[in-house]
C-alpha cells in the first residue's frame, strides 16, 4: 500500500497526533492537505509551540494543548512523537480501548 492508499484509508477514521514538532510536522502537512481530519495534541500551549500550531489550526486542525493533552484519547488512529514511549499508560488505555497506535516513522518507512 502506498502512503497516500494508506491516507484515502483513514479519511473516515478519528485520527490523533500526538506532539507537534520537527518529527510530526510532514505528516501533519500531508494528512491535512489530503483531507484528512486530525486533532494535534501537544503537552505546550499554542504560545509555547508558536508558528506551527497557528498554521495547523488556520489549516483546520483540532488542538488539544496543555497539561491533560493525553486525557480522554478517544481516536481510531494516534500518531504518537518518538518521545512518547507506546508503554505510556494513557496510550495503553488507548490501544486496549481498541486504537492503532503508531507513528510516522512507522507510516512513511513501513
Amino acid at each position: 500500500m502506498t502512503l497516500y492508499e494508506y491516507v484515502d484509508a483513514i479519511k473516515s477514521k478519528r485520527v490523533a497526533i500526538v506532539g507537534i514538532g520537527i518529527s510530526n510536522t510532514p505528516l501533519i502537512d500531508i494528512l491535512i492537505n489530503q483531507g484528512v481530519s486530525v486533532t494535534l495534541c501537544d503537552r505546550r500551549t499554542a504560545e509555547d509551540i508558536g508558528v506551527p500550531a497557528a498554521r495547523f489550526a488556520a489549516m483546520g486542525a483540532e488542538m488539544r494543548l496543555g497539561e491533560h493533552y493525553l486525557d480522554g484519547l478517544d481516536f481510531d488512529i494516534i500518531f504518537r512523537t518518538p518521545g512518547l514511549l507506546p508503554t505510556d499508560p494513557l496510550l495503553e488505555l488507548a490501544k486496549a480501548n481498541g486504537a492503532v497506535i503508531t507513528s510516522e516513522m512507522e507510516v512513511f518507512f513501513a
